[in-house]
């Protein structure tokens, strides 16, 4: 049903490329970047709730640390060694990723028709073991990551760039997101917005 209306939905619209964020969109990454926290921060005594890191899916590990030391921690946390130790222990388990079948049968059906990015607030390193194991990377043209711009979601400069890679105006890209952030930097980037939750869209 979900692909059937974003199929109608890509009829109706005028776009020369297409946008996809990685985590939660073209792969199920929730519980391993969970556990991976868990275990990065139960080698420091802390503990991250899981309803804590749910309500702030979408933003870099970066802003989630920032988060975490200034709601919960309220004190100065190792951020450095945390994101260390989550990268280790997520590319470890890489294997237990699946792909979301609905979407990564739109990046497959679009394959070849029209310039397809991978824009990711995760790292480089963490999204190539993604879509590798997930078998999507070569799917993609570019895939831009966090490494590559100075902002992260909800700031459109990863849409922005992943446009100007493709050599596409930002008015003529489609963006498949799963997030509030994603979706915000995409209408920033002036590009639609398709929400893979609800499939709904914005200009």
């Amino acid at each position: 049903m979900k692909q059937d209306s974003v199929l109608t939905m890509l009829a109706s619209l005028s776009f020369s490329a297409m946008i996809f964020d990685c985590d939660g969109t073209l792969v199920d990454t929730e519980a391993i970047h969970l556990m991976a926290f868990h275990e990065a921060f139960a080698q420091r005594n802390l503990v991250m709730e899981k309803t804590w890191y749910l309500d702030r899916v979408g933003i870099s590990a970066t802003a989630l640390l920032e988060a975490y030391e200034s709601e919960v921690a309220k004190v100065p946390i190792d951020k450095l060694g945390v994101i260390a130790d989550h990268d280790r222990i997520y590319v470890q388990n890489v294997s237990l990723i699946h792909p979301v079948p609905w979407v990564a049968s739109i990046a497959k059906t679009w394959k070849g028709r029209v310039p397809l990015s991978v824009a990711s607030g995760g790292s480089r390193r963490n999204v190539r073991a993604t879509l590798k194991s997930a078998g999507l990377w070569d799917l993609f043209d570019y895939v831009i990551t966090a490494d590559e711009v100075e902002h992260g979601k909800p700031a459109p400069d990863l849409f922005l760039f992943a446009a100007q890679r493709m050599n596409v105006l930002p008015i003529k890209c489609v963006v498949f997101e799963n997030t509030e952030e994603g979706l915000e930097a995409a209408q920033r980037a002036g590009m639609w917005g398709i929400d893979v939750r609800e499939t709904n869209s914005s200009p």
